[in-house]
């Protein structure tokens, strides 16, 4: 799988409850909420990730809702994961195996 083509597309939704307290006047998504999405994507996809761990995620600017593409890699026993929007990476980070 090239890392250039996304695998699919996470919606944060801006009228889910959680951002009139994170934050009320901008609205940022909480990163548990993108690593969350980010287990499930691996999951969705057909990876063992219940002994996982997260490895070097780095959250380099704040997200706010809305539509942004994912991408997933694997090589070995590890997922590199990355959340972008029109060529801008927001979140990158390794999902691998806790073994």
């Amino acid at each position: 799988m090239s890392i250039n083509t996304p695998t699919g597309k996470f919606f944060f939704d801006p009228e889910d409850p959680v951002y009139q307290q994170h934050f009320p006047d901008c609205p940022v998504v909480p990163g548990s909420l993108i690593i969350k999405a980010f287990f499930k994507a691996v999951f969705q996809h057909g990876y063992d990730c219940r002994e996982s761990v997260l490895k070097d995620f780095r959250f380099k600017e704040f997200l706010k809702p809305g539509s942004y593409d994912y991408y997933l890699r694997s090589s070995g026993n590890r997922i590199y994961c990355s959340l972008r929007s029109a060529n801008q990476e927001y979140v990158s980070g390794v999902i691998t195996n806790a073994l």
